[in-house]
């Protein structure tokens, strides 16, 4: 299916722009050099890509003020949303203060800006994101997406698990539960299954209730791969030349080819004991671009297909 669209692109002329400037013209508007002073230098940018779903997404755009450090910049692309929440994600654009009345801005882009016309585009949209990062020397860039809940003190314990890990850091994750709940479900993104080590290194285990340990304590494990949901990346990582998103994963596997890439540049991915977020996976997927569930699954085999060509190649 995407084969489809990028040849249709080809034909038009209207290919992505992979290589676009750090400041497509909606961005430029709203963040012009005066301000950009304003929020001074290295701050942490926060990538949340949408597509519809605006009444849940606000409600992470909350939570990301309620926690996010100052100055922070919030971009949100959006991926060809409805007109209706196109029109509500646009209005959110301007200054916004986060808990303790610290200076950020948020603005929102549709990624038609970057030069594609379908959806989806989440390789292509977090490339944008990951190079205004780099340019800004920011701290971090944080991807949270539209349907995640990061809990109180998050941030500080992304800080504080690089600290205790030590080494090359790439990125972090968290623990994280169901929107509105407070057991372990996966650990960034790993069932305990997936990864047997984690369970036991950070001396945790799926379907444990959150605070059932010393939190106080910050552990940390490393894990091949990490989702994207909650994702600290640093700016080791994002300075890297041997990382890059790839904007030919439009959804699926842009996360694992992210963390193939951290590792192969000999750069950790990490889990936190002490870090948590709310995510229901794949819950907006699901519901918003592919309700009966028949086409996603083709996207996904379409996706891991690629994913596992582009690592033979390594």
């Amino acid at each position: 299916m995407r084969q489809r669209r990028a040849e249709r692109r080809a034909e038009e002329g209207n290919t992505a722009q992979t290589n676009v400037s750090i400041a497509p013209a909606t961005i430029a508007s709203a963040l012009p050099e005066d301000n950009m002073n304003l929020l001074g230098t290295g701050p942490v940018v926060v990538f949340t890509p949408v597509h519809g779903a605006f009444t849940t997404a606000v409600k992470t755009f909350a939570a990301i003020e309620s926690v996010a450090p100052s100055p922070f910049i919030h971009l949100v692309g959006d991926d060809f949303s409805p007109k209706a929440d196109a029109s509500r994600y646009a209005r959110q654009s301007g200054w916004i203060t986060n808990a303790q009345g610290g200076m950020g801005m948020r603005v929102c882009y549709p990624c038609s800006d970057l030069g594609v016309t379908e959806s989806p585009n989440l390789g292509l949209s977090l490339g944008y994101a990951w190079r205004f990062a780099r340019a800004l020397n920011a701290e971090a860039l944080w991807v949270v997406e539209s349907d995640v809940i990061p809990r109180a003190g998050i941030v500080e314990n992304y800080r504080k698990a690089i600290a205790v890990a030590g080494g090359k850091v790439g990125a972090v994750s968290p623990l994280f539960t169901e929107v509105g709940g407070n057991a372990i479900t996966t650990f960034g993104g790993m069932l305990d299954g997936e990864a047997p080590h984690v369970r036991e290194e950070l001396g945790l285990r799926g379907g444990q209730e959150i605070g059932t340990w010393d939190m106080a304590e910050c552990k940390v494990t490393r894990v091949n791969w990490a989702h994207l949901a909650s994702l600290w990346i640093t700016r080791e990582a994002l300075q890297s030349d041997a990382i890059e998103p790839d904007a030919d994963f439009g959804l699926y596997y842009v996360d694992h080819d992210i963390c193939a890439q951290m590792k192969l540049a000999g750069f950790d991915v990490i889990v936190s004991n002490q870090c948590v977020a709310e995510h229901t996976r794949m819950d907006v997927s699901v519901r918003v671009r592919w309700p009966d569930n028949t086409e996603r699954a083709a996207v996904v085999e379409a996706a891991w297909q690629k994913f596992q060509r582009k690592q033979r190649r390594k």
